[in-house]
């Protein structure tokens, strides 16, 4: 037998005579590789083997455990977890009972259910010392009342008790967490709202377990019954139990497929067993099966393996009286001392032993009923941990994909390095039993130059999706001699997953396609790979947007179109170290098509992650790969016509949009003018009523002329938002404005509140007094009424002509009083200037 590579040579013995030193020599060479002997010199206590962990039993109290656990089995199997538990190992117990007030009333809590009693210890306990398990196990004791059943099964209090305790410490101490549910029915209290509490847990709970990878097992005890009511998401409290444990990757238990019909102390304990060397990297093995007692003493052998750094022997008994005797390798009667423990109870007792004798030992049980043993190893020669992934996607995070290759890799490890020898064979299954069906797969994993393990697995597509149990098992000569095993859950579920469609005829493959990409000139390559007119290049690029390759695709689960995925994708060209962002367009039942960049002719492989729904797939992803051969060709003449068309189309609609804003951002005419003549009121107008032509409205629509407003030229008004209305000189006209004190205007606008038309023709009559406009912010509604007595509209019957003049002469010739003021130009008559305006 050939045994690890580097494997201490420790002499145990030493030659006792001088004379047989060649003897002496070849003892020490025999001893030296003789694994009892290294495993004595290499033992540690397994107490300081035991990984960290965080465990929250829920213990079921209710009061139909009277007639499912009459016996208490389930309280002897929560002892035999925490004897098993040592240093790094903390317990923290639930109960699951509803809990009373003080007149005996049923106490409500979150959502009116149940309220489940505070944990029996307010912290997790720490397994390290023998006197803090003894005492964990009397407060059980206590608080059960000897295991007494009670009341009602509020099952999400509980819960979510647990998880409170999780969060407060598996965060804090930065070690795994997880519940053990054990219970004999749906969740049940004084209110009857069995199916609001399932889907509160559904929808409440389960999702933080799952984030934050603290798996619930759940153990079924007694009958499975049905879940009533219509709208109950699962028919039986079994189905209910185990979604639980599927959605948070845990594993389901249930006592109707144990290795005794109904409720016993040789299925609970069994369970408990397991969970522990799921979780603590223990071997375990049912190395007696269930056996029958006639009242003698029934004797069993069983193996011991080299390597073995610990072991315990759990020994379960249905009968409180039956005696249990363990003898070694040497037939030494097994008894409690240094390096061995021994924890008896009513059904069960455990042997707790460091550095055991390797060979065959025999146990001996007296008495009456049924008995089994199970044997828990702690190796020397030991498995790594196991990796398990598909593609980017690992079972540390996330649920695996049924019909996707599973790729399982581990390594046979000696004092941490990996061992290289023929020897060893590791084989592995893959299982699962479950009401929605049964699977179980054998295989034998490869080592390779490495020490690496490997092998790739891909479960049917249409296998149940759940929990699914992996375990692989080390041995030399026999699959019998297990120097070591491990085993994890594994979370397959049905995830939607992408197919490429075929350019010619459009069907779906998982095959190479072959697609196209346009190369456009530089010019529109540029402008529609910017990020915003990117989104507007399908109209003008016909489908082929610039840099990038589109392929058509589509969703299916089982064979058919899938709704409702949610879809990403990143693409590199093949030996590419850094992926590009793919763009996915929805085009509806279940159809895409993806634009991926692409730079040269080549091979691109496409990275989908797909969710479905999360009742499909609990929020988990999907990695899928798929591929892509790309040649790029350039644009046609008539391509590139069409696109340039289409974008100096979207260039005019850009600018027409933006003086559109434009056209609303900036203030629009407001305010009138009121003006007087010699202390007399000459008219009114108001600005809005101006009128302008459709190219200066639209453009400049903050600009008005002042003929425009019924004015004399000269001037350009410019309104603001708020009250502001500025004015400037504007034209020839211009120098026949001032500012109501007289003085000239400005060239630049400015804020008037009062104007002065007086024509230059004036200048060398100091008697001609002009008019004077007082240039008013708002329109008051005598103003409006006024406008309308001013208005030239010949169509009002309240309108009247302004007057008119026939030179500057008789525009001024409001002057003081003088004999020619009364000789003025009939109103008549048109105007033949500019000055001519009243």
């Amino acid at each position: 037998m050939k045994y690890p590579q580097g494997y201490p040579a420790f002499p145990q013995r030493r030659g006792i005579f001088a004379l047989l030193s060649i003897l002496a020599i070849l003892s020490v060479t025999l001893f030296a590789t003789h694994p009892a002997h290294a495993q004595r010199t290499q033992s540690t206590s397994h107490l300081a083997a035991t990984p960290n962990s965080l465990t929250v039993i829920v213990l079921d109290m209710s009061g139909s455990m009277a007639t499912n656990d009459p016996r208490g089995y389930r309280c002897s199997a929560v002892d035999a977890f925490i004897d098993l538990s040592g240093p790094g190992n903390y317990i923290s117990v639930i109960s699951l009972d509803g809990t009373k007030d003080a007149n005996g009333n049923l106490l409500t809590g979150p959502h009116n259910f149940g309220v489940a009693p505070a944990p029996w210890t307010p912290d997790p306990v720490d397994m390290s010392v023998q006197s803090k398990r003894d005492s964990l196990k009397q407060t059980i004791q206590t608080k059960s009342q000897n295991c007494k059943p009670d009341a009602t099964t509020p099952t999400y209090d509980a819960l979510n008790k647990a998880l409170q305790v999780l969060q407060a410490n598996s965060q804090a101490r930065e070690i795994p967490g997880s519940v053990i549910l054990l219970t004999d029915g749906a969740p049940d209290d004084s209110n009857g709202d069995t199916v609001d509490q399932i889907n509160a847990i559904d929808h409440d709970l389960l999702p933080q377990f799952k984030q934050h990878n603290w798996p619930i097992d759940t153990i079924a005890l007694g009958e499975n019954g049905s879940i009533g009511g219509s709208n109950a998401p699962f028919v039986t409290f079994h189905d209910f139990l185990q979604a639980v444990s599927n959605t948070t990757t845990g594993k389901f238990y249930a006592d109707s497929k144990g290795i005794v019909p109904g409720t016993n102390a040789l299925n609970i304990a069994p369970f408990f067993t397991d969970i522990f060397a799921r979780y603590n990297h223990r071997t375990v093995k049912n190395d007696i099966p269930a056996t029958t007692l006639n009242g003698d003493t029934t004797a069993r052998n069983f193996s011991v393996t080299p390597y073995t750094d610990h072991l315990d022997i759990v020994v379960v008994k249905d009968n409180t009286s039956t005696r249990v005797t363990l003898k070694n390798a040497s037939t030494q009667e097994t008894t409690a001392g240094a390096g061995t423990h021994i924890y008896p109870n009513p059904y069960y007792v455990i042997f707790s032993i460091d550095a055991p004798q390797s060979g065959t030992w025999e146990l001996d049980v007296t008495g009456s009923g049924q008995f089994l043993m199970n044997s828990l190893k702690h190796s020397l020669v030991k498995l790594s941990t196991l990796q398990v992934s598909e593609g980017a996607i690992s079972t540390a995070n996330s649920a695996l994909a049924l019909g996707q290759p599973m790729e399982i890799k581990t390594q046979l490890t000696y004092q941490n390095q990996p061992v290289l020898d023929n020897t060893y064979t590791l084989q592995g299954t893959l299982s699962y039993s479950g009401a929605a069906g049964s699977y179980n797969q054998p295989f034998t994993l490869q080592r390779d130059d490495t020490g690496t393990y490997h092998f790739t697995l891909t479960t049917p597509e249409d296998s149940p999706a759940g929990s699914y149990q992996l375990q692989v098992k080390a041995f030399t000569t026999s699959a019998d001699n297990i120097i070591d095993s491990l085993t994890t859950s594994v979370r397959m579920e049905r995830f939607p997953t992408p197919e490429l469609l075929t350019p010619d005829t459009k069907h779906p493959t998982r095959n190479t396609i072959n697609t196209e990409a346009v190369a456009w000139d530089p010019i529109l390559h540029l402008l529609y790979s910017l990020p915003l007119v990117s989104r507007l290049d399908s109209w003008p690029l016909q489908g082929h947007p610039a840099g990038k390759a589109e392929a058509l695709g589509e969703v299916t689960l089982l064979g058919q179109i899938y709704t409702g995925a949610s879809l990403s994708a990143q693409s590199a060209l093949q030996n590419a170290r850094t992926p590009g962002q793919d763009d996915i367009y929805d085009d509806g039942k279940g159809l895409f098509h993806i634009h991926f960049p692409v730079t040269t002719n080549g091979l691109y492989t496409l990275h989908f992650t797909t969710s479905g729904t999360f009742n499909d797939s609990f929020g988990d992803t999907l990695a899928t790969q798929r591929q892509a051969n790309v040649t790029i060709v350039p644009a046609t003449p008539v391509q590139e016509g069409i696109a340039w068309l289409i974008t100096i189309f979207y260039l005019l609609c850009l600018i027409t949009i933006l003086n559109i804003l434009r056209f609303v951002a900036l203030a629009h005419p407001k305010g009138s003018w009121l003006s007087n003549h010699d202390g007399e009121v000459g008219g009114s107008f108001s600005f809005q009523r101006s009128t302008r032509g459709p190219i200066q409205w639209y453009f400049k629509p903050n600009l008005l002329y002042s003929e425009q407003a019924k004015m004399p030229q000269g001037l350009l008004f410019r309104f603001r938002h708020g009250n502001g209305i500025e004015v400037r000189p504007e034209g020839v006209g211009g120098r026949n404005w001032q500012t109501g004190d007289g003085r000239a205007l400005r060239t630049q606008f400015s804020e008037e509140r009062e104007l002065r038309y007086r024509p230059t023709s004036f200048a060398h009559d100091e008697d001609a007094i002009g008019a004077t406009y007082l240039i008013q912010a708002t329109t008051s509604r005598s103003t409006r009424n006024s406008v309308s007595r001013y208005d030239d509209s010949p169509s009002s019957p309240r309108t009247r002509r302004l007057p008119t003049y026939e030179d500057e002469d008789d525009y001024g010739s409001r002057r003081r009083p003088s004999p020619r003021s009364q000789k003025r130009k009939p109103a008549s008559r048109k105007r033949r200037n500019e000055d001519d305006w009243f």
